[in-house]
């Protein structure tokens, strides 16, 4: 077993999860650490608490992102219908439309959501959908548009987005992706 799965078994044994949502958002934050991020609470958006990081493209528009990793339990396998999970939604609350109660997302409370899955997993799904080795982190950055909304309060994310692996790769994070940001350090 790899340092990273040692690590996550022996922290969510200890109760310790939110530290290894943390390394997915780390792996991320390293992969574009060239690029100049902005503090959420410091760029002039609506409730800056509910998104991870913020950039700026280089047409200068502020532009907010979720970073959440796999529900694994909700993830399954059947190899071009092969389907991931991401629970969307937040720690603690109820589903309801509450202006600080809900534990949904808001539409607009992000403008992309950027799904981080580590290399264990990312091995398991390409090797079932495609039949092919991939040992890297692989991210991906959906569009708020193409996201589920709650049936019942539609201005609000549906809880899980599942989506089919071979789809998600249209959203694949890579070079030219990483160019069209301001401001590298």
């Amino acid at each position: 077993m790899d340092t990273l799965n040692e690590y996550i078994l022996k922290n969510t044994c200890c109760g310790r999860i939110n530290e290894i949502i943390d390394i997915t958002e780390k792996y991320f934050q390293k992969k574009v650490s060239k690029i100049r991020p902005y503090l959420p609470s410091l760029a002039g958006i609506d409730r800056p608490d509910k998104c991870d990081l913020v950039l700026k493209s280089r047409s200068n528009q502020i532009v907010r992102f979720q970073i959440k990793g796999l529900t694994w339990n909700g993830t399954s396998f059947n190899n071009e219908k092969t389907s991931i999970d991401c629970e969307t939604q937040l720690s603690r609350g109820r589903v309801n439309d509450h202006p600080t109660q809900s534990r949904l997302y808001k539409a607009t409370d992000f403008d992309y959501l950027i799904i981080a899955i580590d290399p264990p997993y990312s091995n398991m799904l390409s090797i079932h959908t495609f039949g092919k080795y991939n040992y890297y982190w692989n991210f991906y950055c959906i569009p708020m548009a193409q996201l589920r909304k709650h049936p019942t309060y539609i201005n609000r994310v549906f809880s899980h987005q599942h989506i089919l692996y071979q789809d998600l790769q249209k959203y694949y994070i890579d070079s030219s992706w990483m160019g069209i940001w301001a401001q590298e350090l």
